[in-house]
């Protein structure tokens, strides 16, 4: 480590222009002469695939990159290592902290020869064509995907017969090995070679000749001249990259400042932040600074322990896990606001306006506030008294407690379910265990088990009958600052708030009210999205078909209401869901009337054999087939054999077929299990439809989803709420 490096930049230069090689030997460790980390502030994005891809063939062309920015570390700074995760102190010499040009640093170290730990590999395929306007066939692998992507689109995920197929492979080669990221190859890729390997050769012989040979004595048998031609033309590249330099622009710590002092007779909370502009002007592609980004990148560079606590979150694999860390940490602004209110007298002026997701701007005003915010609320929240765990680590942990699935079909979320919370909803419930810890906190495990039915029936309907999600939580925060009583969650006081509004929720009706929706006649022909028509209806009739459409589902084939309604099921998956990783799910949305026997049904001969050959006016198909009630949840593997079965070998003719009945949400004594057994048809002849096959099909699934909403409603007591719509109702009738 050199003695300062404090004077990377000469005195009086903003520019300092190095080779690249040499940056990515300091960013990577393995040259320690300069010190180079992540600051707090930091975009939240990370590059997809194709991106990666498309920088590597711009190097590889040796075509600039554009400049980078940083700023001068000082000792008494913490920050991370690129690739690492711990909060680590300077050395005494400095460093320098990367402001912009993160994600194309990391990209460019994924195949550099370094001490981080980067989860991601960059392949060449020499035998392979190269994509459009690429030199060379690059691939992407990473520890989440570690077969790749689709070849035409480097950043889809492969299908998952593709997955099927490579892991198979995998298995054959590699009996009994679980560390597939390092063996595993692109799949489809015919001579793939990890770029690591090849720029390692090029630092070991720093000579074209000795690299091509051996990376072609590799290969032996498959080579041809094609193949020698682009091995020969990639170490020109590498030898380019090789003389490439990037130019290093110096930032000035006034870019962070935020204190509302004004100049020139302006207010500095009234104009656009200056970290802001400047990531929105300056650098590769003048990419914005986001709201979330800004916020949590401030609060980082103020409150270092924000990160820790972003980090202690994700560990905990919990409800926790759900949020990125700019939402944590957004959510706990938001929290730490509303605390703040709660402590001001009452018609004190000095409130906290509560913004669901503050701009840049209110959260530039509200730094203003100094010390009264960041040290005496959001750092208690984030660190407690002891500076290392603070209460919303707690809060997190009792949200999950309270709302997870326990056993034998009990009311709560398994953790499959648990990504139907999104920000919003998580916030308003974190906001009331945060009550309870201040009230109660002796006996909130206990005021948590009496709320259990009150919340998740809240959580449930929220995510169903809930339309504006942000408009509602503003409202539930009100709602719960004039809360006197945290030992009871006032769901229904909050659910009454919601539906004054249509466009902020829909109210919720008992399944008598709405049979008369659901069902079509016998004699009807395959009813498409007409069904839902409100012409020439009453309000209150409006009302129950838009609830109804709601529950029907308004398009695609994917429901999550059903990993609550199969939770016992749902239940025995294997794997994490809380990991906060983008793998495969053990679970697919199937159709028990599978989409290959009615869906593009626009093909046959001339006999009216279609589905749409019976479809009444208005048309849509594709209403009933992809409605909640042909969908269940089903696990992958299972959906893999049986995918394209008929409802009658899925469900009805298997040896358990009383377990798979209860499994798929069927009620083993309803009516619907005739229909299923009619819509199936004759086995082999699945596209070939007529009229009593498509009204038993169309009967079977209008028989599912109400039975779903029917148990929907019961199990999760809306009786509790429903009462008091129905004495309001008929309080008015009566005046």
């Amino acid at each position: 480590m050199s003695e300062s490096n404090n004077g990377f930049f000469k005195e009086g230069n903003s520019i300092r222009v190095v080779n690249l090689f040499e940056w990515l030997d300091w960013a990577g460790g393995v040259d320690d002469e300069v010190f180079i980390a992540l600051p707090m502030i930091q975009r939240g994005s990370v590059w997809k695939p194709h991106q990666i891809i498309d920088l590597w063939d711009t190097l590889l062309r040796g075509m600039p990159v554009g400049s980078l920015m940083a700023q001068h570390l000082h000792k008494d700074e913490k920050v991370r290592r690129i690739g690492g995760h711990e909060l680590i102190p300077i050395p005494d010499g400095g460093g320098l902290s990367l402001l912009d040009g993160q994600q194309r640093t990391l990209s460019m170290l994924i195949p550099w020869a370094k001490k981080v730990s980067i989860d991601k590999k960059v392949w060449v395929d020499f035998n392979d064509d190269p994509q459009e306007e690429h030199l060379y066939r690059l691939r992407v692998t990473t520890e989440n995907h570690p077969f790749g992507f689709q070849k035409s689109s480097p950043s889809s995920r492969l299908s998952l017969g593709d997955r099927n197929k490579a892991r198979k492979a995998y298995d054959d080669e590699y009996p009994n090995d679980n560390n597939i990221f390092k063996n595993a190859k692109p799949w489809g890729s015919k001579f793939p070679v990890d770029l690591a390997e090849l720029i390692s050769l090029w630092k070991k012989y720093k000579d074209k000749d000795i690299c091509t040979m051996t990376v072609l004595e590799k290969i032996k048998n498959d080579t041809n001249s094609e193949i020698e031609a682009r091995v020969r033309s990639f170490y020109q590249s590498i030898e380019r990259l090789f003389s490439l330099q990037i130019p290093i622009i110096k930032v000035g710590s006034e870019m962070f400042e935020s204190d509302g002092d004004v100049e020139d007779g302006q207010s500095q909370g009234d104009i656009a932040p200056p970290l802001a502009v400047l990531f929105k002007r300056i650098g590769t592609g003048g990419t914005a600074l986001t709201d979330a980004d800004y916020v949590y990148s401030l609060i980082k560079y103020r409150l270092p322990e924000a990160y820790t606590l972003v980090e202690k979150l994700h560990e905990k694999h919990n409800t926790a896990s759900l949020l990125s860390a700019t939402n944590l940490v957004m959510s706990a602004v938001r929290i730490a606001a509303a605390e703040f209110n709660d402590s001001l007298p009452y018609g004190d002026k000095r409130g906290i306006t509560d913004w669901e997701s503050p701009s840049k701007r209110d959260f530039h005003s509200l730094l203003k506030r100094g010390e009264d915010f960041l040290e005496g609320r959001l750092k208690p929240l984030i660190t407690g008294d002891t500076n290392e765990h603070g209460p919303l680590i707690d809060a997190f942990k009792a949200l999950s407690d309270l709302l997870e699935y326990r056993k034998d079909n009990d009311i709560g979320l398994p953790k499959y379910a648990f990504p139907l919370l999104h920000r919003p909803l998580v916030q308003v419930l974190l906001r009331w265990i945060r009550q309870v810890q201040l009230h109660h906190p002796d006996d909130i495990e206990n005021i948590c088990k009496d709320n259990r039915a009150r919340v998740i029936r809240f959580v449930l309907y929220w995510r169903v009958f809930v339309l504006d999600a942000k408009d509602a939580s503003r409202l539930v925060f009100d709602v719960l600052a004039k809360n006197e009583s945290p030992k009871v969650f006032p769901d229904k006081i909050i659910y009454e708030k919601l539906v004054e509004k249509e466009e902020r929720a829909i109210r919720i009706t008992t399944p008598d009210a709405i049979k008369h929706i659901a069902f079509s006649a016998e004699d009807a022909k395959l009813r498409g999205w007409r069904r839902f028509d409100t012409k020439e209806t009453s309000s209150e009739e409006k009302r129950k078909i838009k609830l109804y459409n709601r529950w029907w589902g308004h398009g695609g084939h994917i429901h999550p209401v059903l990993l609550w309604l199969q939770r016992d099921l749902v239940s025995t998956f294997s794997g994490d869901p809380m990991a906060g990783r983008d793998e495969e799910t053990p679970y697919d949305y199937d159709h028990i009337c599978p989409s290959s026997y009615w869906y593009n049904n626009g093909k046959s001969d001339k006999n009216k054999d279609r589905i749409i050959d019976y479809l009444a006016e208005g048309g849509g198909h594709s209403c009933v087939g992809n409605s909640i009630g042909n969908i269940r949840v089903w696990g992958s593997s299972d959906n893999r054999s049986d995918g394209n079965d008929s409802p009658a070998e899925k469900i009805l003719n298997r040896i358990d077929s009383r377990d798979v009945l209860v499994q798929s949400a069927i009620d083993i004594e309803s009516e619907q299990i005739a229909y299923w057994q009619k819509c199936s048809g004759d086995k082999g002849k699945g596209k070939v439809w007529d009229l009593p096959r498509v009204q038993a099909f169309q009967r079977a699934v209008e028989h599912r989803a109400f039975a779903l909403y029917q148990r929907y409603y019961t199990e999760l007591g809306f009786d509790a709420w429903i009462e008091t719509e129905v004495r309001t109702t008929s309080d008015s009738i009566a005046s």
